[in-house]
């Protein structure tokens, strides 16, 4: 070594010691933490595989509520529908069944005007005819009183 002083070498040769230490304790350190990762790394894919299987039943059960859900929507709404429909017919029928039986009570007004209209004048009538009836009947009395006693007389 020609123009270098006598302790660069040892010296160079100590500092690259230390910094192959420390590399090789930055090696060891990273291994240990690469571990312990790997470790937890199992543990959460067996914690996930234990979830996904508790919840594989779960969903199954969801999924198939959901589909009750669905099929008893849609029954429902066609009850409904069906119901609204009939709903409307017999209101319907209610309906023309109240304006026909208006319209019956109309005629059968009618009728009961009509019918009192001639019973009056068949009262009148009869009451007329009786009365006619009771002249007539006065004066055949009297007639038939002086015929006979015109016979009794004659007879005599």
């Amino acid at each position: 070594m020609s123009g270098a002083p006598s302790w660069v070498a040892p010296l160079a040769a100590l500092s690259l010691l230390i910094i192959a230490i420390g590399f090789l304790l930055l090696v060891v350190v990273l291994v240990r933490v690469a571990g312990t990762l790997s470790r937890q790394a199992e543990h959460l894919a067996t914690d996930l595989r234990s979830l996904r299987n508790d919840l594989a039943p779960a969903l199954v059960a969801v999924r198939d509520l959901t589909q009750d859900g669905k099929a008893l929507t849609t029954v429902l709404r066609r009850e409904a529908e069906a119901l609204a429909d009939a709903s409307g017919h017999l209101r319907e029928g209610v309906e023309g069944g109240a304006l026909h039986v208006r319209r019956r009570l109309e005629e059968l007004d009618t009728l009961y005007e009509v019918l009192y209209e001639e019973v009056e004048d068949t009262v009148l009538s009869v009451a007329a005819s009786l009365h006619a009836v009771r002249r007539t009947t006065g004066f055949l009395g009297k007639v038939s009183r002086r015929l006979i006693r015109r016979r009794k007389v004659s007879r005599r």
